[in-house]
């Protein structure tokens, strides 16, 4: 039997347990250079992602990336052995399904490297790979209609 002074403190135990739980949810992995771009998940485990990376490759996570204007929802900077920690700011980041485009890029010396992932994915790490050479812009396409057509323009002409 729990003594009556007991129930008091209950709710400030729940409060704690609550709070101690709901830190702020990131993804995060490291940015290794390669042949390929990709962006995965692999296991916490995983060998490669204890691997030099890429110091100050730049990361940003949209969220929706298939509506017409994909919120930025996070960003992050490698530190100097490549690893990365990027916080998500949505609301139900970490407990809600949703999908996230993660844009990689560390200029002037790799290119880019874009993946849609599926979150939350627990215990699981983000492996990057940049591809040598240059260029890439991490901010999606801001007139996805206009290219929308004109991919389909060679389809519409008779």
């Amino acid at each position: 039997m729990i003594p009556r002074a007991a129930w008091g403190c209950l709710p400030l135990l729940i409060a704690a347990a609550l709070v101690a739980g709901c830190g702020v949810p990131a993804l995060r992995g490291t940015v290794v250079s390669g042949d390929r771009a990709s962006v995965r998940w692999v296991a916490r485990d995983d060998p490669r992602l204890d691997v030099d990376g890429l110091a100050s490759a730049r990361l940003e996570a949209y969220l929706d990336p298939d509506r017409l204007t994909p919120e930025r929802i996070g960003d992050a900077e490698t530190d100097g052995r490549g690893r990365f920690v990027l916080p998500l700011d949505a609301p139900g980041a970490g407990v809600l399904q949703m999908t996230v485009e993660l844009r990689a890029v560390r200029e002037p010396d790799h290119g880019l490297a874009t993946g849609r992932l599926d979150l939350p994915r627990a215990g699981r790490r983000l492996l990057v790979t940049l591809p040598a050479g240059g260029g890439g812009d991490l901010t999606p396409d801001p007139n996805v209609l206009q290219k929308t057509l004109d991919d389909a323009r060679p389809f519409l002409q008779d």
